[in-house]
């Protein structure tokens, strides 16, 4: 064994002065590996050289391999394989970024493409060359030379994560930043300021929106068509238009998909042009009476003030609070991938209500009502109560509904005409499936340890877990407290008190 140790540490000491060189990382073999290169792929060859005496330290070093022991060379060998692959490892992530970043560049900007630096460090062992180091020079786009449209784009997203749709100035995590920071990494506008842009609705924290839209100018490539406001040089003109949705969605985050777009004339908003918004709110049936609740619903159809429904926003300049319900109703949520039977506690509902616009907090406090209702702590009268502003002047003080159960689900409008592709639907489908399946996996986990919990209670009873809790958990009234009827609360200041107020101070 001690002769083998010393064979194999001569072997090692003459290998090391001989010169070595990593010519290349194949990417053939990298391509049939998926973008992943393995040690396989490493070509090492070995240079001619002629070796002379060793330095003194040259020999120092080769003495102290031949007097290491086998298990020390192998450990020497192993870490040397192991920064080998670091090595390749760090090749792969850089492939991956490069093609991360071409995806999100039209092919008119792939013209005008920047030239690579190639980079071959040397050793004084020889030289070690890596691959191609792919370095991105940002070019200035000059966008007088490009086109320019007015477009809508409808979107979804799944809000829960964000703080909200509209930009914040303590905050950069909204869904109007992401859109944006994909505005301008894909060179579709120059400046928000010079967009003319305009959002449909504004949620808040933590919902989210199915068919969300926005209007703006964007680069095109065209130079007839519906909302051209600025035509395209010749050089850049083209016969068909930048696909929009597929750059946009190649740099947005997962959980926000742009899902289609369509030209639209100048005079076009995305807030004042639309004529309908649907609200979609979810919610278990828990101990709710949902009979009631459509009962309670129906009074709130039509034309009303509904100042005692929402959070009046007097320093937004909101004076008006009459807004029209068009349709309002709580319908049974048919999910198709799971089965609540024996369990009609877990049903899932939706309240949906149509209108042509909405104030701040309108809907979240509208379910907060009807779930006081459905839950026989208050009765529908209550509804008639609250819209007769000349009985009931200010509003009295409850809590809100959560947000994360509300989504924006549609908004209507005239003479547009989506274009969406089957495969960007595609796409999106996959891509809502990926995160339906790891909150489904979940929802089960966590069904299936309170099934089993439940199975160790000594007796069967009725507990405020089994039905009133569920809904319980979606608002804030009556949490630990004995309630009180809203109509025996304290409410706050008129609205017209607090325009005076806010005319006294300016």
């Amino acid at each position: 064994m001690a002769n083998y140790a010393t064979q194999m540490s001569t072997d090692l000491a003459d290998v090391a002065f001989e010169p070595i060189r990593i010519t290349e990382v194949t990417d053939s073999s990298a391509d049939e590996l998926n973008g992943e290169a393995e040690m396989d792929d490493i070509h090492v060859e070995r240079t001619e050289a002629t070796v002379t005496f060793p330095s003194e330290a040259e020999a120092e070093r080769r003495t102290a391999l031949v007097k290491l022991t086998k298990d020390e060379l192998v450990e020497i060998v192993l870490e040397k394989e192991r920064e080998l692959r670091k090595r390749v490892k760090l090749i792969n992530r850089l492939r991956q970024n490069n093609k991360a970043l071409q995806s999100s560049f039209t092919s008119e900007e792939s013209q005008s493409e920047p030239e690579m630096a190639t980079e071959t460090p040397s050793t004084s062992s020889g030289s070690v060359s890596v691959g191609k180091k792919r370095k991105r020079v940002e070019r200035e786009l000059d966008f007088s030379q490009y086109g320019k449209r007015h477009v809508a784009f409808r979107f979804l997203y799944l809000g829960w994560d964000y703080q909200g749709f509209v930009v914040q100035n303590d905050t950069t995590n909204t869904i109007e930043d992401e859109i944006f920071t994909a505005l301008n990494k894909t060179k579709l506008i120059a400046a928000r300021e010079e967009s003319s842009y305009h959002r449909c609705g504004r949620t808040d924290k933590s919902v989210s929106a199915f068919s969300q839209v926005i209007s703006l100018q964007v680069r095109s490539t065209l130079n007839d068509g519906p909302g051209i406001v600025q035509q395209a040089s010749p050089a850049k003109a083209d016969s068909k238009e930048i696909p929009y949705v597929q750059i946009l969605n190649g740099v947005l985050p997962k959980n926000i998909r742009v899902t289609s777009w369509s030209p639209v004339e100048t005079s076009f908003s995305a807030r004042f042009s639309c004529k309908e918004r649907s609200y979609r709110y979810y919610f278990p049936k828990s101990n709710l009476d949902i009979r009631l609740m459509n009962e309670a619903a129906q009074l709130l159809a039509g034309e009303h003030d509904f100042r005692n429904f929402c959070k009046a926003d007097i320093n937004g300049g909101v004076t008006n609070f009459v807004r029209h319900i068009h349709e309002i109703s709580v319908n049974i949520f048919l999910n198709d991938c799971e089965s609540f039977a024996g369990n009609s506690a877990r049903q899932m509902y939706v309240l949906q209500i149509d209108g042509s616009a909405f104030l701040w907090h309108q809907v979240r406090s509208i379910v907060a009502i009807l779930f006081l209702i459905g839950q026989g702590k208050e009765k529908p009268e209550l509804i008639t109560e609250l819209l007769d502003v000349e009985r009931c002047p200010a509003k009295p003080q409850y809590s809100m509904a959560e947000g994360f159960p509300l989504v924006l689900f549609d908004c209507e409008f005239e003479d547009v005409e989506w274009h969406q592709t089957e495969a960007n639907l595609r796409a999106t489908i996959r891509d809502l499936d990926k995160q339906w399946t790891e909150y489904a996996v979940k929802a089960a986990i966590i069904s299936d340890m309170t099934r089993s919990l439940k199975n160790r209670l000594k007796s069967v009873s009725t507990e405020p877990w089994d039905s009133g809790s569920l809904v319980q958990s979606l608002m804030s009234e009556g949490k630990g407290k004995v309630y009180r009827s809203l109509q025996s609360r304290q409410t706050g200041d008129t609205i017209e008190n607090r325009l005076l107020k806010k005319l006294k101070v300016s």
